[in-house]
């Protein structure tokens, strides 16, 4: 094709695209950004969740080799396999739900201490260069995990715990979530749908991934781990697609539409931005000193607490964060509980996760979509409503899975419980819908919701690793003992959820002062 060719069939794409044959590549990537993180969390959720499946066993193998070598060497086989019947002894098992557990500590501890910078980053240069450093810290510490299981005859199993050092500069998973899902926001007006299509995403990865990780697992312990780096590795070139959308590039934004319609008041918009805006909306010349980059630190974590004071919905936000991240962890000893209560393979519980994500595709596809035509009243009154309905869904399944005897009665349970998963988008829904309301800095808000989802799973792994580890031994119900308290904290939000007035905070012209009671 010649040149004038693609040029013109760029100009009718842009105009397709934008309404504008004119519009420049910024703005063709900003009209694309919700889609690209659609792909990105798309990309990440396959891998990860094909790799829950292959790492358990993993490192179930490589413990299992250990037990073994100071017990009984000839269960070991050719290359260092042992069967995985054999791995199934109480004392194996503790061990690797406390590896997990301890990894999964550290990585929040990572989370928690790299959020509130990468969030004060995010919202200065643009969530773009955090989600590479965030992604490119998730890769290499599932490579790690991976090296010191192959090695073993070099690394102890407790060397998986390095595996978060990687994560120490762009932050875990909570963050990733948090950072992918801030990036879509900044460029959508229909906040809901897209976190509804994101969440879909995520369903469609854990409904995907587990059938190829388990389906790969059947073939060897290693080849899931080809698909997982190969289609990990992908949302490096998708998100260096993505627009910049630091505050430099807002402050044009915002200059341009303030010219076409002034603002009623510019001292508030130049508070929002920070003091690295001079009063001719350019940056300041010249870098930063310490001190210079503590008081920003500083002034940074001042107004994110003052958005908790000042806020309900927040305040409710970020509580809500805390309970569903800590319920959560449920799914996460999930494949080990089902494996070793019911003696079914890990491959074969991993199927699990696949029912539970179709419920949830259905859920986003047909369910909520058909809740927010049906119902009548203003978009946030709706959105409590589907809270309040999911949060019941959640209370109530994840106790049936605990009261389960079997597998058989455990899947009705998780299906009720998957049909509570709407509750996370309305969560985000309502806090998207209070920063563009009342003007708040959205990476910021949703920096601090991470914080408290890391906290949240912080919590719930301890607990819960600890009430599976001490009922292990024991019979009948009181090994769901992880579940009852997962279905506790969810009744916790629930009181909350039906009782508190958020909608006065959601309607333009309300300010923070006049919801306090």
């Amino acid at each position: 094709m010649s040149p004038s060719g693609l040029a013109l069939g760029s100009q009718r794409f842009r105009s397709w695209l934008t309404g504008n044959k004119y519009a420049s590549v910024d703005e063709v990537r900003a009209k694309l950004a919700p889609h690209i993180c659609v792909l990105i969390v798309l990309a990440l959720n396959l891998a990860f969740y094909a790799k829950a499946a292959p790492t358990l066993r993993l490192v179930e193998l490589t413990v299992c080799r250990e037990y073994y070598q100071e017990h009984d060497i000839t269960k070991i086989g050719p290359g260092g396999f042992v069967d995985e019947d054999l791995c199934k002894v109480s004392s194996i098992q503790k061990k690797v739900a406390w590896l997990f557990m301890a990894d999964e500590l550290l990585h929040f501890c990572c989370d928690f201490l790299a959020t509130i910078p990468l969030g004060i980053l995010a919202d200065r240069y643009g969530p773009k260069p955090v989600m590479l450093l965030n992604f490119i810290g998730l890769i290499v510490s599932w490579t790690w995990v991976l090296l010191v299981c192959t090695l073993y005859i070099t690394f102890r199993s407790e060397m998986i715990l390095l595996a978060s050092v990687f994560c120490l500069f762009g932050g875990a998973t909570h963050f990733n979530t948090a950072i992918i899902y801030s990036e879509a926001a900044m460029y959508t007006k229909d906040r809901t749908t897209t976190f509804s299509i994101l969440e879909l995403a995520i369903q469609i990865g854990q409904l995907v991934g587990p059938v190829i990780g388990s389906a790969l697992l059947m073939v060897g312990i290693y080849p899931p781990f080809y698909f997982v780096f190969s289609i990990s590795i992908l949302s490096i070139p998708l998100a260096l697609s993505l627009p910049a959308g630091g505050r430099k590039e807002r402050t044009h934004k915002r200059r341009l539409s303030d010219q076409a319609e002034p603002s009623a008041n510019p001292d508030e918009t130049e508070g929002l931005l920070g003091n690295n805006i001079d009063s001719r909306g350019t940056a300041k010349a010249g870098g930063y000193d310490m001190r210079e980059a503590i008081a920003t630190t500083r002034m940074e974590l001042k107004r994110c607490w003052n958005l908790v004071v000042q806020w309900k919905v927040i305040r409710y936000g970020y509580a809500a964060a805390l309970v569903v991240t800590l319920g959560k962890q449920a799914l996460h000893i999930l494949l080990q509980y089902v494996s070793k209560r019911f003696s079914v393979s890990i491959a074969e519980a991993g199927m699990l996760f696949s029912i539970k994500a179709v419920v949830v595709i259905v859920l986003y596809l047909a369910i909520l979509p058909g809740l927010q035509r049906g119902l009548h009243g203003s978009q946030s009154k709706i959105t409590i409503r589907i809270a309040r309905a999911s949060i019941v869904f959640l209370t109530v399944g994840v106790a049936m899975m605990g009261l389960a005897w079997n597998v058989s009665v455990l899947i009705p349970g998780l299906v009720i419980y998957a049909l509570g998963f709407g509750f996370p988008i309305t969560v985000r829904s309502l806090l998207s819908t209070l920063a563009t309301t009342h003007d708040l800095p959205i990476p910021v808000v949703f920096s601090g919701m991470a914080i408290f989802e890391t906290a949240g799973s912080f919590i719930g792994a301890t607990a819960l690793t600890g009430a599976f580890t001490r009922t292990l031994d024991l019979k009948g119900w009181v090994q769901g003992t992880p579940f009852f308290i997962c279905s506790i904290f969810y009744l916790i939000i629930l009181i909350p959820t039906w009782a508190a007035k958020l909608d006065g905070e959601l309607e333009p012209g309300v300010s923070a002062n006049s919801e306090e009671e």
